[in-house]
């Protein structure tokens, strides 16, 4: 029974790597360099998500409150069903995946188009990289700190299922979440126009721009 417990739960937190590693992957097939600040501006999302929920920014110098929030609009906090959040979370999770997608266009356009115009080889790429990871984590110990912070508070119990396995809402929702992700991920690459061209452009970028694909578009 412990190791039918310990299996789900690796699987669950495994499944939290994945859902970074499918980004990641799709980075190094595209572009082929291992992208440093790919976990950085994973970590970055999460605490805007926190900023956009509560509306502050508590660090060790700094203290600052919106006076709005998500979690003040009106049964933004009150739990969806036996999950132990609202709906203010999963708004303030879309306003999180908005910017850190718009903040990695703005960086392909200030610093990866350029160096590719450039036709810089995969280590300065990748030192590229690991200056916007440093620059994101400093970010992020300035406005936050390096204290942990919590979306919601509270203990919720688990659910009891077959083979004494315990499970929480949460826990079910994340894996069934990097489900979805991982499917969608994998029809958008085998099932439309735009994911045969990125298939095309990471097995060769050369032909792929003779065939007139638009490879920095698809990057």
């Amino acid at each position: 029974i412990f190791y039918t417990q310990f299996f789900v739960v690796g699987v669950i937190f495994g499944s939290i790597i994945a859902l970074g590693a499918i980004g990641l992957t799709l980075i190094y097939g595209i572009m082929k360099f291992a992208h440093f600040a790919h976990g950085d501006l994973m970590m970055l999302a999460a605490y805007l998500a926190f900023f956009a929920l509560t509306g502050r920014i508590v660090g060790e110098r700094t203290e600052v409150d919106l006076g709005w929030s998500l979690d003040r609009l009106p049964g933004a906090t009150t739990e969806l069903g036996p999950l132990s959040f609202g709906y203010g979370l999963l708004l303030a999770m879309l306003v999180a995946l908005i910017a850190t997608v718009a903040l990695f266009i703005v960086l392909d356009h200030l610093i990866y188009r350029r160096l590719r115009r450039r036709g810089s080889g995969i280590v300065i790429f990748a030192m590229a990289s690991l200056g916007i990871a440093i620059t994101a984590r400093s970010v992020i110990l300035m406005l936050w700190g390096a204290e942990p912070r919590f979306y919601v508070g509270g203990i919720h119990p688990a659910h009891e299922f077959p083979f004494g396995i315990l499970l929480k809402a949460d826990q079910i929702f994340i894996f069934a979440t990097v489900a979805v992700a991982a499917t969608l991920t994998y029809l958008l690459l085998f099932r439309t126009r735009i994911g045969k061209a990125m298939r095309a452009t990471s097995d060769n970028p050369e032909l792929a721009r003779v065939s007139g694909i638009d490879t920095d578009q698809v990057i």
